[in-house]
């Protein structure tokens, strides 16, 4: 497995500002995983071929994704409807979670073949 990318890409290229620096490993790792899941597993080979666009959109998804999953451990999680009194809160629920993570990658990877769900004619 591939960490795309670090915190010096992080916060120097990306500017990202909301993962503290001891908690990107993980989230980096994580966000790796989603970007490996949402690319059908293209993402790796792509990555190690070495296309300044495509490495670079790859890192900055990752960045994406993993900003993402850090506003949505600060949401709270997946809690459907809550009830206290005459208050009602209201949290995303797992799909749209997925939903959000997909459409952070969408915005790097959108304009690469990697996201497509069919078979590319170098993958029959």
């Amino acid at each position: 497995m591939t960490d795309y990318a670090d915190f010096t890409f992080y916060s120097e290229t990306f500017r990202g500002a909301a993962i503290a620096q001891a908690e990107f490993p993980s989230l980096g790792m994580q966000a790796s995983v989603v970007i490996d899941q949402l690319t059908f597993g293209r993402a790796a080979a792509a990555f190690a071929s070495g296309d300044p666009a495509v490495v670079a959109a790859i890192r900055s998804a990752t960045c994406a994704v993993a900003d993402e999953l850090q506003a949505q451990i600060e949401s709270g999680g997946a809690v459907q409807t809550e009830h206290v009194g005459n208050f009602t809160t209201t949290y995303l629920s797992q799909l749209s979670e997925d939903a959000r993570l997909k459409r952070a990658a969408r915005r790097f990877l959108g304009m690469t073949d990697l996201m497509f769900r069919g078979l590319n004619a170098d993958e029959r």
